[in-house]
């Protein structure tokens, strides 16, 4: 029934966020110009400096937020992955969170980094992986959970680095949590299911194509 306006201490022109995560009593708003914006505890809509909403520049367009295990904020960038740490308090000497680089070489496609039911996931250039195995392995194939099913994935991840775009591209996801799956939206209707472990079996992957059955046409979801 309400509209309410917020607004932080960035400019107006360039405030307008991208991403919004609800963290530990705090709102957080990321920003194409790589800022982090943090809102006073308890109050999600107070982003006044002086009353103790911090910024926290990460250099890149941020393309997911998400919380990870314990009290960690993931920040994922364009090309690198941090987690912000700690007590995110005020802007004064009681601030003493700390942010760490977990992948400095590997980012995340904008709108496919979810939390799939405390599985936290997204995908990059490279396939789908989770926050646990970019911390462990790096950069590396290993560190993708998808690297089965790589010869499907590799161009649809890759389209936005394409010479000449192919209408395949990956455009979000989102978590089904009540089947225990998260799923990866494509350009050309195609929705690639990714089963989370359960007892002895690992990840495991499906594909579907939504087409209209009168005329088939692809049809793409696009708003969950």
């Amino acid at each position: 029934y309400y509209f309410y306006n917020v607004f932080t201490a960035l400019p107006v022109t360039e405030d307008t966020p991208s991403h919004i995560c609800y963290h530990r009593n705090y709102n957080i708003l990321g920003y194409e110009n790589g800022q982090c914006v943090v809102s006073f505890p308890g109050q999600p809509t107070n982003f006044d400096p002086v009353a103790g909403s911090t910024l926290y520049p990460f250099g890149e367009r941020i393309t997911g937020l998400l919380s990870l295990n314990g009290t960690a904020l993931g920040v994922l960038c364009e090309s690198s992955i941090h987690a912000l740490a700690g007590d995110i308090l005020t802007a004064t000497d009681n601030n003493n969170a700390v942010s760490q680089v977990i992948s400095p070489y590997s980012g995340a496609i904008e709108y496919c980094v979810i939390d799939a039911g405390g599985t936290p996931l997204f995908a990059d250039y490279r396939g789908i992986s989770t926050i646990d195995a970019t911390d462990k392995y790096g950069d590396f194939e290993n560190g993708r959970v998808s690297y089965q099913i790589t010869p499907f994935l590799s161009n649809r991840v890759n389209e936005r680095f394409a010479y000449q775009a192919s209408g395949s591209a990956l455009l979000f996801a989102y978590a089904a949590k009540n089947k225990n799956q998260a799923r990866f939206v494509f350009e050309d209707g195609v929705v690639l299911t990714c089963g989370l472990p359960a007892g002895d079996r690992g990840f495991e992957f499906t594909k579907q194509q939504y087409v209209d059955s009168a005329n088939l046409d692809t049809m793409v979801p696009v708003a969950i």
